[in-house]
């Protein structure tokens, strides 16, 4: 539940944007669906919402023994996953499918904060390292730099302390245009501002790379644009922040989007790791320079569902071949899964790759 005295929490925070209209000019565009939650048939929508999330919750129950059959195994060999969810926008208005409401992010936060723990990326790719992971763990992770996250979303993020990583978009930031997927739904939406951006910085907030345009980077560019996209668009966010940018995010991040020309721009260009969008877990002992994340926009039901370990998901992580810096001859595989601990259940091969 959204707190009561949040304009106090605000103040203690000294956020920069004192209120959204003021701040964005979008804002005037979008104020007609400030209080409409759904635009199109929002009964039927809303039904088949609670029809989607009811068949779900059946599931995990049906599947509770595989479950935690999977859990005492892992137990038993200090090799928990690490999970790191990915959001876009936390807003009460304009409701799409990367937005998720101020109410249902709290609500992860606190069905996280009871079945795992919280780490950075740093943290992630530490114990990847390490190959050992004695509990659960995930990992919070913002793509792209809408406004709105910074009205509830993040200042709640600061206040229970839980790390997290803001990938920013440099072109819209320092032009202050929206994004042009919301454009192509002719709902413009406002983006995060240069000092908004030091701000976070500021308030232990660690920022990442996504590009300078959000641009594809699975087509065939040249070198000169992946400098401008990857390595300039770094170097911006260290004057910026006066962090170090240790991570980037490929903008829609599916196999398709990624290139090794990219990968080799990413490393080039002083990244520690990358990450990816299409789901996946990160194995203790596995790939510390890929990291896999999942949607975490979705429902609370298909949250919950990753997080207790469906049986169908644990091996879900897609084959990403890549060349890592200094080792041109070694291809980095799939994280090293210890397979006996998955003995008895359904091979990867052999498994579903439904959003559930």
């Amino acid at each position: 539940m959204i707190r009561n005295n949040w304009h106090a929490l605000r103040k203690t925070f000294e956020l920069p944007r004192t209120s959204l209209g003021t701040a964005c000019p979008y804002s005037k565009v979008n104020a007609r669906f400030r209080n409409n939650d759904t635009i199109l048939f929002p009964s039927l929508r809303s039904r088949m919402s609670v029809f989607r999330e009811s068949l779900i919750d059946a599931y995990r129950w049906f599947t509770e023994p595989a479950r935690r059959c999977i859990a005492h195994r892992l137990s038993a060999s200090s090799s928990w996953p690490a999970g790191i969810l990915f959001y876009h926008r936390v807003s009460d208005s304009v409701p799409n499918s990367w937005t998720i409401s101020n109410s249902n992010f709290v609500k992860h936060l606190d069905l996280i904060s009871e079945i795992a723990t919280f780490q950075s990326l740093d943290e992630v790719v530490e114990s990847q390292r390490n190959l050992t992971r004695s509990r659960l763990s995930v990992a919070i992770t913002f793509d792209d730099g809408y406004a709105e996250n910074l009205d509830q979303a993040i200042p709640e993020l600061i206040r229970r302390k839980i790390p997290c990583t803001y990938f920013v978009t440099t072109d819209n930031v320092e032009r202050q245009v929206p994004f042009k997927h919301d454009f192509d739904r002719q709902m413009p939406l406002c983006v995060n501002t240069i000092s908004e951006v030091r701000w976070l910085a500021k308030n232990g907030i660690q920022i990442g790379g996504h590009t300078a345009s959000h641009l594809d980077l699975g087509k065939p560019w040249g070198r000169d644009r992946l400098l401008a996209e990857i390595s300039d668009s770094r170097k911006k966010l260290q004057d910026w922040t006066g962090q170090e940018i240790a991570y980037f995010a490929f903008p829609q991040g599916f196999v398709q989007h990624m290139s090794q020309a990219a990968i080799d721009m990413v490393f080039e260009s002083g990244y520690r790791a990358f990450t990816s969008a299409y789901g996946g877990w990160n194995f203790p002992g596995g790939d510390s320079m890929h990291l896999n994340r999942i949607h975490g926009d979705c429902g609370t039901a298909s949250l919950l569902n990753w997080l207790t370990l469906d049986p169908r998901k644990i091996h879900q992580t897609r084959k990403l071949q890549y060349v890592a810096p200094k080792q041109l001859t070694e291809i980095c595989d799939l994280p090293a899964i210890p397979t006996d601990i998955f003995s008895g259940f359904a091979s990867p091969t052999a498994l579903s790759t439904s959003p559930l």
